[in-house]
């Protein structure tokens, strides 16, 4: 059995509230069957705290950074704080942890570790012989609080006045200063009393010389009183007391007592004041006792003196004294002066005296001069000097024509390349130097190659249909012809599957090819007109095994290995072989498992059915041989490919009597369910199949997998939801493919990242987990397993991408075409014009 722990003071506590800095508080929650010791160091040092017998260490003060916490339970999946635990596991959710380390209650002193953080990962250990254990790490985000404090007091009712009725047993809290938050009461003859009655109300406390009160009267009249530490007593008005001292805005100062004392205080006249002592408007200034002093005052002129002084409107400037000293100040001309000084208008230039001279002094030319230096409209460009240098100049330098075609240049110097149209609809990428084709590249959405062939090859399309001539050696026209696809031949060719007559179809699928760019590694699936259906298999550019027959119903069954899995836990697996003499069934061999007292255990049986003779070889999963019986003798034996002995996947698989470094597991390893794995002692696993909580199906492979090809399913009648991906360009332009090494092993690779992908088309996003080995096993062999979850890619949901960005693309160029065709027809149209000139 395990140990038994003994955790004395220490406990753990959980909190939904990260923000929450009482260690002592309602919230915490305690974590039941604390099965260890919390493991955890603190600042640089890795210290673990352990448990041995009831000592124990701790480095906790003067730390500021924890690494993390290790918690382990005796786990109970229905105990409500291990269902906590788990579900903030599964859903990743920060939460807050406070480690009891020592709780004195008689010194009053408690040692305590306070963090916010989550579980980083969990393992689930034990078995038939140990208590199950949960093992959670936790991993912290930030340290609340780290050191020893007091044990707050237990509030009872009448601390700080706390449920006070002011009876005996729960009398009113009267302190001269509370300690702590409290609801008070200071007595009437109480000389800090401002009230000269009793006042009751609430008193805070915050670190202040002085407290903070907010009070009222128990009895008379109610008055508020405030005060705070650096202000005293200040008297609070109700509504009622304000409107006894203040005016009231809806009276209009009708409640003024001394109208007159309210003028005064003010500086204002009363009505028949302002009326005495000012002019009042609608009189118009007609109160004036002296009508010559007031425009002395104003400084302004009598209507006479106006008259007499100033040109008036009506007379049109016809009062003016002197009209040629007025056109002097004005400095203006008259009319004889205008005309004999400057051109008219009606004359239209014609009164100027020299024509020369005003276009020069114009900056304008003549019409001959005109004529002599510009480009003419009507000569439609035909006088240009030097047609080179003007396309040049406006940008069409890199544009030719001919009779034969149209052509257009890069921008570099010698460069070979052109694009060329020409009249027949031929157009593409000529080379001046070679006098060929350029093929257009695959980035470009061409297919790179220049016949049917090298276009397939580029594009990894198979073969449509080809027939190899008679006489041929097949094995090597498969290399030669160098082209996955599908091939047929009549029945006279060299190297073709043994039996069957008459014409043959085959499939050929290359997987790798050599640096010479020939089939290395492959697959051909023949099929003759007889429906006789064979395969061989190319590897290191050989046929090293030969034509392989596909067994049908009805055939004779010629295997190499044989491989039976039994995924029903609910039934044993079976394999039964019979020999059958004259449609009598003579002898019978099985192989079977079966659980026995709770042990599983695997039995060989070989029968004779004449005369019911059995003998059976039966081993268990502890690698115990039972009911060894052998028809030949009583001793064991084996062929020299045979296993004897499977031991657990932390031993070896003996072959003739020799360790090897290989293990088999079949079952529920390390608390997972329905589980097959394969893979070596010092390296770890190979690949393994599970049935994950979820009760989906997953298969893991250590490694690289190798096949002829993966089909997945995709009929539209297994689909609903169906909708195009949007934005298709921009979400591949959001993922970059990469190069890369695995970290586990060295290799090198290439593809795109996951979390790139999830950003963008999260449906082709997936997750798995991994299971790595962790230090040990337990005393007892059970080995220890840690679950690591990364994210995957299903890189069929990358072509659906790539696919529907390539129609986007499609769309684009479609749309370019199209612009270009209208750039076309619009040349023609302008060379149309300029032949037509």
């Amino acid at each position: 059995m395990a140990d038994i722990f003994n955790g004395k003071d220490v406990k753990v506590y959980y909190n939904d509230d990260t923000g929450n800095r009482a260690v002592i508080t309602g919230g915490n929650i305690q974590i039941n069957e604390l099965a260890a010791y919390p493991s955890f160091s603190m600042g640089t040092e890795v210290q673990k705290i352990e448990t041995y017998n009831d000592e124990y260490s701790n480095a906790i003060e003067g730390q500021k950074t924890v690494d993390n916490v290790t918690l382990v339970v005796n786990y109970i999946p229905t105990d409500p704080t291990h269902e906590y635990l788990d579900k903030k596991y599964d859903n990743q959710e920060e939460f807050q942890i406070t480690i009891f380390v020592n709780e004195n209650n008689e010194a009053g002193r408690l040692e305590s570790v306070m963090l916010n953080g989550v579980l980083g990962s969990r393992m689930l250990n034990g078995d038939k012989d140990s208590v199950v254990t949960m093992t959670y790490d936790f991993v912290p985000t930030e340290v609340i609080s780290y050191a020893p404090r007091d044990i707050p007091p237990v509030l009872r009712r009448g601390d700080f006045g706390v449920g006070s009725d002011g009876s005996i047993d729960y009398p009113q809290y009267q302190p001269d200063q509370a300690t702590g938050n409290a609801f008070v009461k200071i007595s009437a003859s109480d000389i800090d009393n401002p009230s000269g009655v009793d006042l009751m109300g609430i008193e805070l406390v915050d670190q202040q010389a002085e407290n903070t009160n907010i009070m009222m009267t128990t009895t008379g009249d109610l008055r508020l009183y405030a005060r705070n530490a650096t202000t005293p007593w200040t008297r609070l008005y109700t509504s009622g007391e304000a409107d006894t001292r203040y005016l009231i805005k809806s009276n209009n100062l009708s409640d003024l007592t001394n109208f007159e004392s309210a003028r005064s205080n003010l500086s204002v006249y009363s009505k028949s004041e302002t009326d005495n002592k000012f002019m009042i408007g609608p009189n118009n200034l007609s109160e004036l006792t002296n009508v010559v002093v007031a425009r002395q005052k104003l400084e302004v002129y009598s209507q006479s003196e106006t008259d007499a002084k100033f040109l008036q409107a009506a007379n049109n400037l016809s009062d003016i004294v002197d009209t040629a000293i007025a056109r002097t100040n004005l400095g203006i001309n008259s009319t004889l002066e205008n005309d004999a000084k400057y051109l008219q208008v009606e004359n239209n230039l014609s009164d100027v005296k020299d024509v020369a001279t005003a276009r020069t002094n114009l900056g304008i030319n003549s019409t001959i001069e005109n004529d002599a230096k510009y480009l003419q409209v009507s000569n439609n460009l035909s006088d240009v000097a030097d047609v080179d240098t003007v396309k040049q100049n406006i940008g069409l330098d890199r544009f030719k024509q001919s009779p034969s075609e149209t052509m257009i240049y890069p921008s570099s110097g010698q460069n070979p390349y052109r694009i060329t149209i020409r009249p027949n609809g031929d157009w593409g990428t000529w080379r001046d130097d070679t006098g060929t084709w350029e093929p257009l590249k695959i980035v470009a959405g061409g297919t790179g190659a220049t016949n049917k062939k090298d276009a397939r090859l580029n594009l990894n399309i198979p073969a449509a249909y080809k027939i190899i001539p008679d006489g041929t050696n097949i094995l090597g026209w498969f290399i030669e012809n160098n082209e996955s696809g599908f091939f047929s031949s009549g029945e006279n060719v060299i190297n073709k599957p043994a039996d069957g007559h008459g014409w043959w179809t085959y499939n050929f699928k290359i997987h790798l090819r050599n640096q010479e760019g020939k089939p290395e590694f492959g697959v051909v699936e023949a099929t003759s007109a007889a429906n006789i259906m064979y395969i061989i298999v190319l590897t290191n550019g050989q046929w090293p095994h030969g034509w392989f027959k596909i067994v049908r119903e009805n055939d004779n069954v010629q295997l190499r290995d044989l491989k039976l899995t039994q995924y029903d836990t609910g039934f044993s697996g079976h394999l039964e072989l019979y020999n059958i003499q004259n449609n009598n069934p003579k002898g019978l061999t099985q192989l079977y498992n079966e659980f026995q007292d709770g042990v599983l255990k695997t039995t060989l049986r070989t029968g004779n059915l004449e005369n019911n003779r059995n003998s059976y070889l039966q081993w268990d999963e502890n690698g115990s041989l039972w009911g060894v019986v052998n028809i030949l003798s009583n001793d064991l034996y084996f062929g020299p490919h045979s296993v004897r002995k499977l031991h657990t996947r932390h031993g070896t698989m003996l072959v003739d009597g020799t360790a090897t470094p290989y293990y088999y597991t079949f079952g529920n390893p390390d608390g997972r369910r329905s589980v097959t794995e394969f893979g070596t002692v010092e390296d770890g696993w190979i690949f393994y199949g599970q049935v994950n909580r979820d009760l989906s199906k997953q298969l893991d492979v250590n490694g690289v997998v190798n096949a002829s090809a993966f089909n997945q399913a995709s009929d539209r009648d297994l689909k609903e939801n169906i909708e195009v991906i949007s934005n298709a360009i921009d979400r591949v332009r959001a993922i970059g493919g990469y190069t890369y090494t695995l970290k586990e092993n060295g290799m090198p690779h290439a593809g795109v990242i996951a979390q790139e992908v999830r950003d963008v088309l999260p449906e082709a996003s997936g997750s798995f987990t991994k299971y790595v080995d962790l230090p040990g096993p337990t005393q007892d062999g059970t080995p220890l397993r840690e679950e690591e979850r990364f994210y995957s890619v299903d890189y069929a949901g990358i072509t659906a991408l790539l696919v529907q960005a390539f129609k986007e693309m499609d769309e684009k160029i479609t749309k370019l075409e199209e612009q270009q065709k209208q750039i076309d027809e619009l040349k023609e149209l302008v060379q149309k014009l300029l032949d037509n000139k």
